[in-house]
């Protein structure tokens, strides 16, 4: 089921007024929301919709998490020298997805490092030109079928999302 692309809008952004092809339209929905938002295989390289993540690091050094847009932290646990779990208390911020020290503190000693936290946008708030190209990718498939030019869709899409997509190394 798609999470921020709508069968109804869909449907009336296409004029199409019966339900007989909605399974088949929810299909390419997800594909697209697919296509667009899996943050490890999508064309954003992203997540898009608010998605909660657990990382695991040997070290406060090492802390650099995977998707560090719009991250919300929901919790910061390690395992120190005697083999228990602390929470971490609020020394810390988040900079460019790299944990580091607020001013005048020192990281604790630990054996691992747990950072559980929440990266992407609400459903409400998935900006509009994410969304118009997931509905763009659903409607080629869909008028398209197996003729779709796969060069072109890519193209059009990149133009669509340009400044949403992540730079990676």
């Amino acid at each position: 089921m798609p999470e921020f692309l709508d069968l109804d809008v869909f449907k009336q952004q296409g004029k199409i007024d019966f339900a007989d092809d909605d399974a088949e339209i929810t299909s390419y929905l997800d594909a697209a929301e697919s296509y667009l938002a899996d943050p490890a295989n999508g064309i954003l390289c992203r997540p898009i919709v608010a998605t909660e993540f657990t990382e695991s690091f040997s070290s406060f050094r090492s802390v650099n998490l995977s998707y560090h847009d719009l991250i919300t932290t929901s919790a910061v646990t390690y395992v120190d020298e005697d083999g228990q779990e602390q929470t971490l208390a609020t020394i810390y911020a988040i900079q460019d997805g790299t944990l580091v020290l607020n001013p005048g503190e020192t990281w604790p000693r630990a054996i691992s490092v747990t950072v559980t936290y929440t990266a992407g946008w609400p459903i409400r708030d998935v900006p509009d030109a994410i969304r118009q190209a997931g509905y763009f990718i659903a409607r080629s498939f869909y008028e398209e079928g197996s003729n779709i030019n796969h060069n072109r869709l890519r193209s059009i899409v990149a133009i669509m999302v340009r400044g949403f997509r992540r730079q990676t190394i």
